[in-house]
């Protein structure tokens, strides 16, 4: 993640305790890979909730690119993104929500 990233190089001199982006920059896939990667570092799920997020992200991934269809630059399929967006919040951050454990 971007964010761990900048803060274990300190040749960079950037005053930072933490990042977080929501779909900023970053493409959305990468944000939600990204809380998977957090979750299983922190230890913040049950290895069987990790493992059926990761497979869950799988179907993320084709949703997304369902989504972007239509090509770089063209337009998107906007039933589709509804879809993508609402499938990888849920896998995403309601088993975390759910946990009370704050995004």
């Amino acid at each position: 993640m971007l964010g761990s990233t900048i803060v274990k190089k300190p040749q960079l001199k950037i005053n930072l305790k933490g990042v977080m982006m929501r779909h900023g920059l970053v493409g959305p896939l990468s944000i939600y890979q990204g809380c998977l990667t957090m979750a299983k570092e922190r230890r913040l799920l049950p290895a069987g909730e990790l493992e059926q997020m990761a497979e869950d992200l799988k179907t993320c991934e084709a949703k997304i690119a369902k989504c972007n269809s239509g090509g770089l630059g063209g337009p998107p399929d906007l039933d589709a993104c509804e879809d993508a967006t609402n499938f990888c919040d849920h896998v995403a951050y309601n088993c975390l929500d759910k946990r009370g454990t704050s995004m």
